[in-house]
């Protein structure tokens, strides 16, 4: 069994045990310093709340009230500029909408001989007469999918 000899030399030699003490005692000799400090900052303190009232509290005024006359006439700008865009949108939706209401559409979409193109999709009427027990076969994922030439993928 150890001695308290060999734990001692144990202890000793070890780096984390001497950055621990170092810690320790570098925390204990800040804390020391720490009365003589706030006495300091007591006896200044009263100076230094006159001096910011005098001196910082009125710079520090006027600089917000100038900061918030520009947040104002950038937000009249932009509520300026929000107006005229709708008004400018407001009046190219006029024709538009009035050609529409009339029931003709103007030729947007011309192609190089001035024709307008039109495309006609048609689709099939499907009538369902009977629907399987396993309606999975249908949309492909079943258990035959693929394996069958009924429905929609063997056609």
């Amino acid at each position: 069994m150890p001695n308290s000899e060999d734990f001692r030399k144990t202890i000793g030699s070890s780096s984390a045990v001497h950055f621990a003490a170092g810690t320790v005692d570098l925390a204990a000799e800040k804390l020391r310093g720490l009365p003589a400090a706030f006495d300091k900052i007591k006896a200044e303190a009263p100076g230094k709340v006159e001096s910011f009232r005098e001196n910082d509290l009125p710079k520090l005024r006027e600089r917000g009230r100038t900061l918030a006359e520009q947040g104002a006439e950038t937000a009249r700008e932009y509520a300026s500029k929000a107006r005229e865009t709708y008004a400018e949108l407001a009046e190219r939706g006029r024709g538009p909408v009035e050609d529409w209401a009339r029931g003709t559409e103007k030729e947007h979409d011309a192609t190089e001989d001035g024709e307008r193109e039109v495309v006609v999709e048609r689709v099939e009427q499907v009538t369902i007469t009977e629907v399987p027990d396993d309606a999975s076969s249908l949309t492909g994922d079943g258990p035959d999918a693929g394996s069958s030439d009924k429905g929609p993928q063997g056609s």
